[in-house]
């Protein structure tokens, strides 16, 4: 990425098959939950919790895949090539018919260098990576819970709660000024 002479090229279909990232096949998201009401016939339990079916223990388990900043990391790749994007000014938008603003493109040669495309940005361009095996970011969740009635058209319910996460994807600036050194 830090190479000047690094190459910048088409992706997709009609871009000789190349993709950003292979595609990951391999996601199983699982939804599992219990809710169970005990009517303990067991002496101690029974005292403990009396009334069967006025106590319920529920609990659940969730692999969730997210794919916002999966699409999103695609994106500002494509947006950040200042090679492929074109601009109108303003002052063309107010023009009549008989004066219709021209749309110039700019100069396009792909595949392009990263210090071609940096020049062509007025030295503000940006190169953008995609790590090819890059894999669709998940979580995992689980909550477990007692819920008591205690009478008076009123529960109390007691619940923990737990979500995990390690492949979640973040941009990474190279190019980032440090001021602590």
């Amino acid at each position: 990425m830090l190479n000047p002479n690094g190459l910048y090229d088409f992706v997709g279909a009609n871009g000789n098959g190349v993709r950003f990232f292979k595609t990951d096949h391999n996601n199983f998201g699982p939804v599992v939950s219990f809710a169970w009401a005990p009517a303990f016939e067991n002496k101690f339990l029974g005292k403990l919790l009396p009334d069967g079916g006025r106590s319920v223990i529920r609990g659940g388990y969730r692999r969730s895949f997210v794919n916002d900043e999966f699409v999103r990391a695609a994106d500002n790749a494509l947006s950040g090539n200042a090679g492929l994007t074109s601009q109108l000014t303003t002052a063309g938008l107010n023009a009549r018919f008989a004066n219709a603003p021209t749309f110039a493109a700019p100069a396009l040669v792909v595949p392009t260098t990263y210090a071609a495309n940096n020049a062509l940005a007025g030295n503000f361009g940006t190169v953008f990576a995609i790590d090819p095996n890059m894999q669709v970011p998940n979580t995992d969740e689980f909550n477990i819970g007692f819920e008591r009635e205690i009478g008076w058209q009123t529960a109390i319910e007691v619940r923990y709660v737990h979500v995990r996460s390690n492949n979640l994807i973040r941009g990474l600036d190279l190019n980032q000024v440090r001021i602590f050194r």
